[in-house]
């Protein structure tokens, strides 16, 4: 039996923040779950990953989830790695990862990280961030604002 196959559910319920609290960690929610493939069939390709760390700068202008043809947006995956632009139907790197595992992977901000996976998975978007450094340089990343 795998050390996992018990691992508690904490902070599911999506109305813990307008409730006033981020989570209850005293309440055990249930078993973690997963479902592969069940909502996103595909991860990301190593084409996907090539175009995504070719998008220069780190941020544009609004600086936010509505920016696009900027690296950010592309790596967490509302824009499209292909043209830089938002798509809401579409989920890519980051964002597909997350659909990907589906089950506790994919519900709420609070909720992701009970899978073990969570760590892993975000190692892999952290190097992705270090291959876009070491294309472009740390000076990429003072486009941002400050």
């Amino acid at each position: 039996t795998s050390a996992f196959s018990e691992w508690q559910h904490v902070c599911r319920y999506t109305g813990y923040i307008s409730d006033g609290f981020l989570c209850n960690t005293d309440i055990k929610e249930g078993l973690i779950y997963r479902h592969p493939g069940m909502s996103l069939h595909d991860l990301p390709t190593n084409k996907q990953l090539q175009n995504t760390l070719g998008w220069f700068p780190y941020a544009t202008f609004p600086y936010d989830e509505t920016s696009e043809r900027d690296f950010i947006n592309v790596v967490y995956g509302t824009a499209l790695s292909e043209t830089g632009m938002i798509n809401p139907a579409v989920k890519s790197m980051h964002a597909a990862g997350h659909a990907f595992f589906n089950g506790t992977m994919s519900e709420t901000v609070a909720s992701t990280p009970n899978d073990p996976i969570f760590l892993v998975f975000h190692c892999f978007v952290d190097d992705i961030l270090e291959l876009w450094i070491d294309r472009w340089g740390e000076g990429g990343i003072n486009t941002y604002p400050r």
